[in-house]
């Protein structure tokens, strides 16, 4: 494939990607505010705390087969069905594990209630090992556009459903019931949308090769599950239910807005570093653009996020007071983790898996370190402690990633620093700005806060990184209606 070609492909998924994940985050952000207003932040912590557990089984099974599958280079029928029924067997015993390990759970909680809202919310698990291959080949394949309805038809029946519980009054049974019509519809769409049909055959000769990869993936993929969720089970354990409530909400916020842009944008570019990852020189190349690209969209994410924070308190309610603080710390954190997004996908592309499971390692022993030091503090201080750690990761990756290019870890960092510095004086101002109007008219503050930072983020990437963005919106001009008319 020529690099004209990749281009073409990668722009062309990236536009149906992102457009997917706006339409579907657009409901999701609208939820957020009316399951704030209407529910607990215990009912937020007991679902919270039973996702924690279902969310390993995608991760550590679905991710790290699909990562394989990808990055495969046999393309057969017989591959394609015998990593769907692995898969469909993993999860099944998956699902044993989680049935077993309810009432430990409870216990561990100290809630009866995850004694059966766990087994019934595993119904997801199964959802998605019965279309996690058909996702997996449609990403392979740049199908992107193909996978539009998936998306959108997956996040809609989530909030036909979840909503209206919560408005007649079922609580945390009203986030349970949304989770689980999120996986039945994505199962049903994938197969009526994505052409893909397994066969009744498992050849383990076929798949073994990839057992390899496939198995440093689950190691790295079980890891950053555990980078993700480790967080909240020190919360429950110290602080309760109603303290991961208000770190599920705030956290949730955060991976909503990134994950609009970054959950699109990464599998395409892990497809493209997949198709040039025998080419040392184009690979180099393809790193750096897409490396700006995310840098470029973490910073203006997270500044989006500072700005909202202390407005979207005021409009949800007393009883989450002091949340604003607690969005503000999280989505740092969060955007310093995703200024290095694009690092384990380049890495895992180019067969080194097992460099990102050793990185991964290293990072979950901070956070364990600094989790057990600060979370029996509360959680403001549990969230100093996260950001501590993002941030010592952000030098390690790129430390990383310079060895693997041959180019200096520092010119990478240095040249972020006028983003960053953008970010930050343009972020004081918006905040200042919302946090004033945000005591009379919290709508006002959104609007006004949101404008300011716009105009000052928005200007100096348009002045400093004018000819990288005037090329990308070339591209994107090109590629609209040929994408359109697919």
């Amino acid at each position: 494939m020529t690099s004209g070609d990749l281009r073409q492909r990668v722009l062309t998924g990236s536009i149906w990607s992102i457009l997917a994940e706006l339409l579907a985050a657009g409901g999701r952000a609208i939820s957020y505010f009316f399951y704030a207003r209407l529910l607990t932040p215990n009912d937020f912590g007991v679902v919270g705390f039973c996702l924690l557990w279902i969310s390993l089984f995608p991760f550590v099974i679905d991710n790290s087969l699909s990562l394989a599958l990808i990055n495969s280079k046999d393309e057969s029928q017989r591959v394609y069905s015998s990593m769907f029924f692995l898969n469909l067997a993993l999860s099944a015993a998956g699902i044993a594990l989680l049935i077993l390990g309810s009432g430990w759970a409870a216990d561990f909680l100290h809630d009866g209630r995850v004694r059966w809202l766990l087994p019934v919310m595993g119904i997801q698990i199964l959802c998605n090992a019965l279309c996690g291959t058909h996702i997996a080949i449609a990403r392979r394949r740049f199908q992107f556009r193909s996978l539009l309805p998936v998306r959108l038809i997956s996040s809609l029946f989530s909030l036909a459903v979840g909503l209206p519980l919560a408005f007649a009054g079922f609580a945390y049974w009203s986030l349970a019931a949304a989770t689980i019509a999120g996986g039945l519809s994505q199962l049903i769409a994938a197969w009526v949308f994505l052409p893909w049909r397994p066969s009744i055959v498992f050849d383990w000769q076929r798949i073994k090769p990839l057992a390899s990869f496939a198995s440093w993936a689950s190691v790295d993929m079980g890891i950053s599950w555990l980078i993700m969720s480790g967080g909240g089970f020190f919360l429950a354990f110290f602080l309760g239910e109603h303290e991961l409530g208000f770190f599920r909400l705030a956290d949730q916020l955060d991976i909503t807005i990134m994950s609009t842009i970054f959950g699109p944008l990464l599998p395409v570019f892990y497809s493209a570093f997949c198709e040039v990852s025998g080419d040392r020189i184009r690979s180099a190349r393809l790193f750096d653009r897409f490396n700006r690209v995310a840098a470029i969209l973490a910073l203006a994410l997270t500044g989006s996020i500072l700005t909202i924070a202390y407005p979207l308190e005021s409009l949800i309610g007393a009883k989450w007071h002091g949340i604003g603080g607690l969005i503000v710390l999280n989505v740092i954190g969060d955007g310093v983790f995703y200024m290095t997004a694009v690092t384990p996908w380049f890495l895992r592309a180019n067969g080194d898996a097992r460099t990102v499971a050793t990185m991964r390692v290293f990072y979950l022993l901070g956070l364990v370190l600094a989790y057990a030091l600060t979370a029996p503090h509360g959680l403001r201080p549990f969230l100093y402690g996260k950001l501590a750690v993002e941030i010592s990761i952000y030098f390690v990756s790129y430390a990383v990633i310079a060895s693997r290019l041959s180019v200096s870890a520092l010119r990478l960092i240095a040249g972020q620093m006028p983003l960053i510095l953008a970010l930050s004086l343009s972020a004081a101002v918006s905040v200042k700005i919302a946090v004033v109007l945000s005591v009379s008219n919290g709508f006002a503050a959104l609007a006004a806060g949101l404008t300011v930072f716009g105009l000052g983020y928005g200007g100096f990437v348009f002045l400093k990184e004018r000819e990288f963005v005037a090329d990308i919106f070339a591209m994107l001009a090109k590629r609209l209606r040929p994408a359109a008319a697919e």
